[in-house]
C-alpha cells in the first residue's frame, strides 16, 4: 500500500495478498505458512480501500484503485517451487488449480506469470531475483500440465464473461479451518465462490438451485463441493 501512497501509481502489484495466498495453498519464500481462510482468503479478496490502497480524498482517482493480484512474478520464487517445499509434490497440480481459482474470483487486475497456467517450477531451493525464470513452453506438455492449461483456460474464459467476477462486491459467506465461501454481486449477477481446502468432500446450501460455471451443469440449493477444489456457482 505505501507505494500507492498519494498521487502514485493507478494499480501495482498486491503483494499482501499474495503472501497470504500462497500462505493458505503452499508457503511463502520465509517458509512461513498456514493460517485460516477466515483471515487469509478474506483478506485477499477484501476492497483496495480496505486494504489501504488508494489516493488523497481530494483526488478524483480516490475510490478508483486496483491492486493486481498474482501468485508468481520474476522477482518471487515460483508457486511450484513453494508447494514443493512444503508439500514434496503432494497433490500437486491440484493446489495450483485451487490458487489460480482464487485469481478468477478476485474483483480487479490479475497476473498469471508465464508458466504458472501449467504448473511449472524452476527447481529452486532459494529465495531471490529472478529464482522464477524458466525458458518457458507453449507446447509438448505433459498430460497433467494440459490438464492444468485446460482448467485455468476455462477459468479465464467463465472470468471473462461474468462481470461480477472480475468487478463485483465481495460478501463473504462461510469460513472454517479448510472452508470458504463467498459471494460476488454485480448488477443483478450473483456467483457463489466455494473452496474445500480439506481432504474430503464438504456440502454447501447456497441458497438457490443454480448453474456450475466450470461445468456448465445445474445445480440445487445444497452442492458437493469435492476435496482440494473450487467451484463456482452462478445463483442470478
Amino acid at each position: 500500500p505505501g507505494s500507492a501512497a498519494g498521487y502514485g501509481l493507478r494499480s501495482c502489484f498486491d503483494f499482501p495478498s499474495r503472501y497470504k495466498l500462497v500462505q493458505m495453498f503452499a508457503m511463502e519464500e520465509s517458509k512461513k505458512k498456514g493460517g485460516e481462510p477466515l483471515t487469509l482468503l478474506d483478506y485477499v479478496f477484501k476492497s483496495a480501500k480496505d486494504k489501504g490502497y488508494n489516493h488523497p480524498s481530494n483526488d478524483i482517482r480516490s475510490d478508483n484503485y486496483v491492486p493486481n493480484l498474482f501468485i508468481t512474478n520474476h522477482d518471487l520464487v515460483r508457486f511450484g517451487d513453494l508447494v514443493t517445499w512444503k508439500y514434496q509434490n503432494n497433490e500437486y497440480y491440484k493446489r495450483h488449480k485451487v490458487a489460480l481459482s482464487t485469481l478468477a474470483a478476485y474483483t480487479g487486475p490479475i497476473t498469471i506469470y508465464y508458466g504458472d497456467e501449467i504448473g511449472e517450477k524452476s527447481g529452486t531451493t532459494i529465495s531471490g531475483d529472478n529464482v522464477a525464470r524458466t525458458g518457458g513452453r507453449i507446447s509438448d506438455f505433459s498430460s497433467e500440465e494440459q490438464d492444468l492449461h485446460d482448467y485455468v483456460a476455462k477459468l479465464m474464459t467463465i472470468r471473462n464473461e461474468n462481470e461480477a467476477l472480475w468487478d463485483g462486491t465481495y460478501t463473504k459467506l462461510d469460513s472454517r479451518s479448510n472452508f470458504f465461501a463467498a459471494k460476488k454481486s454485480k448488477d443483478g449477477q450473483e456467483i457463489v465462490y466455494l473452496v474445500n481446502y480439506s481432504g474430503s468432500s464438504i456440502s454447501y446450501n447456497v441458497g438457490s438451485s443454480g448453474t456450475d460455471l466450470m461445468t456448465g451443469n445445474s445445480t440445487s440449493s445444497t452442492v458437493s463441493v469435492p476435496a482440494l477444489s473450487a467451484i463456482f456457482i452462478k445463483t442470478r
